[in-house]
């Protein structure tokens, strides 16, 4: 039915606009009644297209460049507030480059990757923070588990010592690949220092098991990534 009338609609106008006479004036513009019968075509009357607001920023951002650390684990925004999209994560006591400062306390940073976005300056130190001070270089990104000493983290080698022969401790122990980080190698993940002292067939590569005392913490932290750095 809907094409029906499309169709009438069309021949009406049609005939409208040659509709002329000797001694008189057309009585349709062209242009308009051709713009008429496309919008008959169509079926239905365009509208405007919405005007599509853009948030303002209004944020005055002054162009310098310095090395500052990260006081704390720190999200990266795509701009400067906490209601933006997340581009990044940094460590704590990571160095990073700040090549912009924003008069509403954020700051534009380059992370390592390449990736450039936005932190808080309350979590931003131009000091190397006393935790800082014994971080090294970065080995890169590490898968990131956790493991305790029940049997079914360690099988048979539970409740004894590491492959280091000392006994683990929580938060202090890990286990990796002795290729990649021989055993005694101490480095830092998030600010925090651990000591390999522990192997296992389930880490090779950039793998990290860190131990814990409870199997329902090792379960419920799960699997993450994050940047290992090495000590001093």
């Amino acid at each position: 039915m809907r094409a029906k009338q499309k169709i009438a609609g069309i021949c009406v106008l049609a005939c409208l606009f040659t509709a002329t006479t000797a001694n008189a004036q057309e009585i349709i513009d062209a242009d308009y009644s051709a713009a008429m019968i496309s919008i008959m075509s169509e079926g239905e009357v365009p509208q405007e297209e919405p005007v599509q607001e853009m948030e303002q920023q209004n944020v005055q951002e002054l162009a310098i460049q310095k090395e500052s650390y990260t006081t704390d684990v720190l999200t990266v925004r795509a701009l400067p507030g906490t209601e933006y999209e997340e581009v990044g994560k940094l460590a704590q006591y990571t160095k990073v480059n700040v090549i912009g400062v924003c008069d509403n306390g954020w700051s534009r940073v380059q992370m390592g990757s390449g990736t450039v976005g936005f932190v808080s300056n309350e979590y931003l130190s131009d000091i190397v923070p006393s935790g800082a001070q014994n971080i090294g270089e970065s080995l890169g990104v590490f898968t990131v588990t956790y493991y305790c000493a029940c049997e079914h983290c360690c099988g048979g080698w539970s409740g004894g010592p590491t492959a280091s022969g000392a006994y683990p401790v929580a938060d202090w122990t890990v286990a990796a690949d002795p290729e990649v980080l021989p055993l005694g190698t101490h480095i830092y993940i998030n600010g925090h220092e651990y000591c390999v002292e522990d192997t296992g067939s389930g880490v090779s590569g950039n793998h990290i098991d860190i131990y814990v005392n409870d199997h329902s913490v090792a379960v419920n932290n799960g699997v993450a990534s994050a940047e290992v750095f090495a000590s001093k």
